[in-house]
């Protein structure tokens, strides 16, 4: 048995509540939330795969920060290889 929570971080309604986890875990169902990260969910003919797998949400302000130095650097990398114009 297997159950699926979606609920984000930090969310407003303090899902999912500790006795709805003790609930499964005393049935021992196996739980996965989408509270840190995203579940996957594979179907095929002979199985099914549930699974999180440690997938890091990136903040959109971090990323952008992130791909702006590589450009920079990347650009500073080019310019210092055509020899300082």
């Amino acid at each position: 048995k297997v159950a699926i929570i979606s609920c984000g971080i930090d969310n407003e309604y303090k899902h999912p509540h500790k006795e709805a986890i003790d609930r499964l875990r005393e049935n021992k169902i196996k739980l996965f939330t989408t509270q840190n990260h995203e579940v996957d969910v594979i179907i095929n003919k002979n199985f099914l795969r549930v699974g999180n797998y440690g997938k890091v949400n990136i903040d959109g302000e971090l990323l952008y920060n992130f791909i702006f130095a590589l450009l920079l650097g990347v650009l500073l990398k080019k310019y210092e290889l055509q020899g300082n114009l």
